[in-house]
């Protein structure tokens, strides 16, 4: 049987944008039928062409639709021949990865789409004045998007999403609130923060009781951030549309003739440019301006070149109360370390330095076996170990001994020792995904990076390139460049 998912009109009411459905036979994965988001009153929603915010609601729920496959959407209006098909190739990409990571065969039907109303207007392309919006979350990956584009020049609109997610409590935090004031406000630089419950809206465990490992919003926050991003954006008359994508996630596998990419492809470049052809008629363009560098670069670059925003990072999902980090996860850990390697004090981003180093003694590298294929996930664990040895092997002693009191410094200094033995190399970076960053930035964030991590530089990058600019053309246009 295939189900049936109907679409109604996306609505524009004051500051509220509404996307609405429903569902038959009903379904589990989800707990209501409509999304809101709510933006703040001086957003010129007006501007934001009807094309787009279609959008945005189909970017939100895409990756619902292949977890409900086999389905048919039906659509109150036609769209354009090409921009179906590159909902289609995107949606078909993030099975293949699904069933890849599952280890289990691509099976059709898949989803359908079933258009019965009038097409929507020709797009006009907004006029080209060099604005910029980057998605902004308070992680590293944004605070550094942020500032260095900050530093280029563009000084973007920071746009942010306050979504719940039960039984998670980082978005509701005093100090996410403050950070979200004050980061601002310390670049000098405007931020709209878009309030929405749909992260709520999920059943989070659907996608990992269909064997796939991850949480559906593993295949969602990015697709949701993306639309707040192209709304505000529009509304705003930005054109340079930025979301974080780090080196690590571009890792990807062939399979049985079909590109199996990262856990986490809601973000890969791939994914972005697909976005981006459907957006490109409406003269946007959306990319990510750290794609060439890797998760523990992000970290190390932010710390050395930006120190001062640095300290309003926030990137532990498992916070609570009114701190900025739990200080007991591998996620802390690995910040703390980042830390440490650019030369400044963990306790600036309030982590606690002795609990944090306490994580130290459970930790284990997550090698793979050495014989035979290996899944991306696991490779791109093993890619996340070697990064940790690498930044503890940087780390001065000296420097660790007067920053982190004794029980922090001696849980450090056992897991120096511990990690002498372990194989590490040098991370580099993969200046070939230069090539994905947008030509309005492209030179001058190429000189900050390759001033920062000279050679030698990661040994996969051709392949890593080359794999992820197939994609991304397959995606794009239908064929491979």
């Amino acid at each position: 049987m295939i189900a049936s998912f109907v679409l109604d009109e996306p609505r524009v009411d004051g500051n509220v944008v509404r996307f609405s459905w429903s569902v038959e036979p009903p379904t589990v994965l989800l707990r209501e039928s409509a999304i809101e988001l709510t933006f703040p009153p001086q957003t010129e929603l007006a501007r934001v062409p009807r094309g787009l915010l279609w959008t945005a609601m189909l970017a939100v729920l895409h990756p619902i639709w292949i977890l409900l496959r086999p389905l048919r959407v039906r659509f109150p209006i036609t769209l354009e021949a090409e921009e179906a098909a590159r909902w289609q190739r995107l949606m078909r990409a993030g099975i293949e990865t699904l069933e890849g990571i599952r280890e289990t065969a691509f099976v059709e039907p898949c989803v359908f789409f079933a258009f019965d109303g009038p097409a929507l207007p020709s797009p006009e392309p907004a006029p080209e004045r060099g604005a910029t919006a980057s998605a902004f979350s308070g992680g590293k990956d944004s605070l550094l998007q942020a500032c260095l584009l900050r530093e280029i020049g563009c000084d973007p609109l920071l746009v942010t999403v306050t979504s719940e997610l039960p039984p998670l409590r980082d978005h509701l935090t005093v100090r996410r609130a403050e950070l979200l004031r004050d980061v601002p406000l310390a670049l000098g630089l405007a931020a709209t923060e878009v309030r929405t419950e749909a992260r709520a809206l999920w059943d989070n465990g659907f996608a990992g009781r269909l064997g796939y490992g991850i949480a559906v919003s593993e295949l969602t926050d990015t697709h949701l951030y993306f639309a707040a991003l192209l709304i505000a954006g529009a509304a705003a008359g930005a054109t340079h549309l930025f979301l974080a994508s780090e080196a690590d996630v571009q890792t990807m596998d062939e399979r049985d003739g079909a590109l199996v990419q990262s856990p986490h492809f809601m973000y890969t470049v791939a994914t972005q440019a697909a976005l981006a052809a459907i957006v490109a008629p409406y003269g946007i363009t959306v990319s990510s301006l750290t794609a060439p560098i890797f998760n523990a670069q992000v970290q190390r670059l932010l710390w050395t070149r930006y120190p001062q925003a640095a300290a309003f990072q926030y990137s532990c999902w498992r916070v609570t109360g009114d701190g900025q980090a739990c200080s007991g996860c591998s996620q802390c850990l690995r910040i703390a370390l980042g830390i440490l390697a650019a030369g400044h004090d963990p306790r600036r981003a309030g982590l606690d330095t002795d609990a944090v180093m306490a994580v130290a003694a459970a930790w284990e590298p997550k090698w793979i076996a050495s014989d035979g294929p290996q899944p991306v996930g696991a490779r791109a664990r093993a890619d996340l170990s070697a990064q940790l040895i690498e930044t503890v092997r940087s780390i001065d002693l000296a420097l660790a001994a007067r920053l982190l009191g004794p029980a922090a410094f001696d849980a450090f200094l056992r897991l120096h020792r511990r990690l002498a033995a372990e194989p590490s190399k040098p991370t580099g970076m993969r200046p070939s995904f230069a090539g994905f960053l947008d030509p309005l930035v492209r030179e001058p964030a190429m000189q900050v990076y390759t001033a920062a991590f000279p050679p030698p530089w990661s040994d996969d990058d051709a392949t890593a390139y080359e794999r992820s600019r197939a994609l991304a053309d397959a995606l794009a246009t239908g064929g491979r460049g």
